[in-house]
């Protein structure tokens, strides 16, 4: 078994493809697609990448149960929220900051108290609000899988989890007509098989998957893997198609994270990069993966500045909403780039912060 206590350039690297998946799904956004007919060769294949960049949540769910399954209720793992707190605090005051600068929005300090609070200051916070909450549970959640005494109990752990959280997006959509099923862009109503009142525990069944990765890693070679995932890309592109076919992009829970067509790609792309073989790795690259690693929560929630930016310039430039689709991977690298170094702005402030204030209590100390 590999040493898990040397850092695994596969779990870098996972992350920093869940950045940009994040980013690359704002593309879609930002860009007008959703307003535009899923119909020609170009909405059609970009349709099929939006169902795959679905992954980039989930991905970072799965690595929070991967890498935190042996924490344990103790003051040390609590204080390591502060750094989540401090770097959430930091990147909405550049929200705020381009807000009030840029887009002449007013400043008052209660609006921004509250929108702190509320996870409005950086709008793409509500993922620091639901991670607070993981992340306060994660040592408990970890007494309930690792308490239990078998493989085979935690695989009933997670299959009762999959069949409330992840089943009902993939069962309760349908109407059981002929008609419908011929043109099911006709109407979103649908009938109910299984339960789905439990469906916002996705993250727990993520995290839990995560878990089981890391002790029983998916027994499969990466090119199998491979094959299944593009499988199942397959099926979920033409799923999403299927539904939205001629109109507008039509929403509905097999779109969702916790969609069961979702956690078989996150799952399987997951395990693809965990049982590679990284002995002879690049140094360099795995460097510049630890990097955007490290820095890929603030990244995350300041990118909607350069979202702003970007964006602008192309819809003002790219009249026709298809031709915009062509300039995805230009537009993401530059608002990810964008993100990683303003990001490492922050990370260097709370770095200062933190020495700084070593050494005052130092120095208190010493005259003590």
């Amino acid at each position: 078994m590999a040493d898990k206590t040397a850092r695994n350039p596969a779990m870098d690297i996972i992350r920093s493809c869940a950045l940009l998946f994040v980013i690359a799904v704002h593309f879609f956004l930002n860009n007008g697609y959703y307003n535009q007919p899923v119909e020609g060769v170009r909405m059609v294949a970009f349709t099929f990448i939006r169902a795959f960049l679905m992954i980039c949540v989930p991905l970072f769910m799965m690595l929070s149960g991967y890498l935190m399954m042996r924490k344990t209720v103790s003051r040390a793992y609590y204080k390591k929220i502060v750094y989540i707190l401090i770097i959430y605090a930091l990147a909405s005051l550049c929200c705020v900051g381009y807000k009030v600068l840029v887009a002449g929005e007013p400043f008052g300090w209660l609006p921004f108290i509250r929108g702190f609070f509320a996870y409005t200051n950086a709008p793409y916070a509500w993922y620091v609000e639901m991670y607070i909450g993981l992340f306060l549970l994660a040592p408990l959640l970890n007494v309930l899988y690792n308490g239990l005494g078998s493989k085979r109990h935690k695989q009933v752990l997670i299959g009762t989890l999959l069949f409330l959280t992840a089943l009902p997006y993939v069962l309760n959509i349908f109407i059981p007509d002929g008609a419908w099923f011929l043109n099911p862009t006709s109407s979103a109503d649908y009938y109910k098989i299984v339960p789905s009142y439990w469906t916002g525990l996705y993250p727990f069944t993520y995290y839990f998957l995560g878990c089981y990765l890391r002790e029983y890693p998916l027994p499969l070679r990466p090119r199998t893997i491979a094959l299944l995932s593009g499988g199942v890309f397959l099926l979920d592109g033409a799923f999403n198609v299927y539904r939205s076919y001629g109109v507008k992009f039509i929403w509905g829970g097999w779109q969702q994270y916790g969609s069961l067509l979702i956690v078989a790609q996150a799952v399987l792309f997951f395990a693809f990069f965990a049982n590679l073989q990284y002995d002879r790795f690049p140094r360099p690259l795995a460097t510049l993966f630890r990097v955007v690693s490290e820095l890929s929560f603030g990244a995350y929630l300041v990118s909607w500045i350069f979202d702003q930016i970007f964006y602008k310039l192309l819809n003002d430039s790219v009249g026709e909403m298809p031709r915009r689709l062509t300039y995805m991977p230009l537009i993401v690298m530059a608002v990810l780039v964008c993100s990683v170094a303003l990001s490492a702005l922050l990370e260097s402030i709370y770095r200062g912060g933190a020495q700084l204030l070593n050494r005052v209590k130092h120095s208190a100390s010493n005259k003590e």
